[in-house]
């Protein structure tokens, strides 16, 4: 999502009016953006909506070496970092 930066901030190179590129929320109010080639973590880059929309995505590895792409609801974590696929049909 593209916006217009309201405020200046040194670590992304952003001064207010430039515009910028808004990837996802991070949390405690900060936002990973893109600006002059670089991602960053911005505070206060958007405080109304609306907000970009965001997908996690997991990438898997069969037993047979074939990588992958899959939305976490086709997964549960059943470790640490481990995911078990689990089945709908």
């Amino acid at each position: 999502m593209r916006v217009v930066a309201t405020v200046n901030d040194h670590e992304a190179d952003a001064k207010a009016g430039d515009v910028i590129c808004v990837l996802h929320y991070q949390g405690e109010g900060y936002w990973e953006i893109w600006h002059y080639r670089k991602l960053v973590d911005m505070e206060g880059v958007l405080e109304k909506e609306p907000f970009p929309k965001t997908a996690w995505w997991v990438q898997i590895k069969t037993a047979f070496g074939v990588v992958g792409w899959a939305l976490p609801p086709h997964f549960r974590q059943s470790g640490s970092l481990e995911l078990t696929p689990i089945r709908t049909a």
